[in-house]
């Protein structure tokens, strides 16, 4: 890969560059490039979890990009496995392109979290398309943090394909400047008993632009589903915009869905309520936008980059 690539926490868990992966070239060519041409993207790493393994540690993935990159990310995590990882990237100011799919199989009772942190200089156009497909009982937790780059294009689809498998899907974004971000979350009820939450929260300052679709598509056998999707965004300039269109696709009837989307500036009542107890207004501000955030990141270290984005 043309970057600096370190792994943290690979207790338990195989983990290796695709050149190194032999041994599993099998699964590698089953599970992967569903969402790319094969030979677009050559680099990439396997984390694979076997079965009945639990990692209490998480697996962290910092990739500092030195030059413009197409990557892959595979997760296999076999029945009755659990694990947390954590992809945190940024780039130097060399970097001006940036291309990552990310694919998990998360097999029965499988139980994956994946939190990933875009941190990318300004000047860099990323593109990311991420997709987990889930079995009977499985859970796959996503935390997409979207902080850096020029502009994001942005694909997130998680397909529950085995009854009783449930996902929640969590989006932050802070853009400013000229940043845009354009996202496309989409989840799937292919099997009966599954649950999708989906909530975007984002702050836009100066010029900066997003642009969000969600879609809840609930299929002709996933009856007893609930799905929720909801949007938030808070809008700190004049000049900010942002579009938010949450969509229900629903093909059976014994199921409970929602949605709904809000976009606003900061409640002036509450920067009233802390600056009457003694706050400025700027860091009042700042005291709200960090905890329309924070409440949603529970990993310390991700909550401390978040943060000092902000500042």
């Amino acid at each position: 890969m043309d970057s600096e690539f370190n792994i943290k926490g690979n207790e338990k868990a195989i983990i290796l560059p695709f050149e190194e992966a032999g041994e599993y070239e099998d699964l590698i060519q089953k599970y992967l490039f569903s969402l790319a041409e094969k030979q677009d993207y050559t680099d990439g790493l396997l984390i694979y979890i076997p079965k009945n393994t639990i990692i209490e540690t998480p697996i962290e993935i910092s990739l500092n990009l030195i030059a413009n990159s197409k990557e892959n990310i595979l997760i296999i995590a076999e029945e009755n496995s659990k694990a947390s990882i954590i992809d945190l990237a940024k780039s130097n100011d060399k970097v001006n392109e940036r291309s990552q799919i990310v694919e998990i199989i998360a097999k029965d009772n499988s139980n994956i979290e994946f939190i990933s942190v875009q941190n990318l200089n300004k000047e860099t156009n990323n593109k990311s398309i991420k997709k987990a497909s889930l079995g009977k009982d499985a859970v796959v937790n996503w935390l997409d943090c979207t902080l850096g780059s020029k502009a994001t294009n942005s694909t997130l689809i998680t397909d529950l394909n085995g009854q009783g498998s449930k996902t929640k899907n969590i989006g932050l974004f802070f853009g400013d400047k000229n940043q845009e971000f354009n996202f496309d979350v989409r989840t799937i009820h292919n099997a009966p008993h599954t649950e999708s939450n989906m909530l975007s929260r984002g702050v836009l300052n100066d010029k900066a632009k997003s642009n969000y679709n969600g879609l809840i598509k609930i299929q002709e056998k996933g009856h007893n589903t609930i799905g929720y999707q909801k949007q938030e965004t808070i809008l700190l300039s004049n000049e900010a915009k942002a579009d938010a269109v949450p969509t229900l696709e629903i093909h059976n009837d014994n199921v409970k869905c929602s949605h709904g989307t809000t976009i606003s500036k900061l409640d002036p009542e509450k920067i009233f309520y802390l600056m009457s107890r003694g706050v400025g207004e700027k860091e009042a501000k700042n005291k709200i936008i960090e905890g329309f955030f924070e409440s949603l990141i529970e990993n310390d270290n991700v909550k401390q980059i978040v943060l000092e984005r902000l500042q």
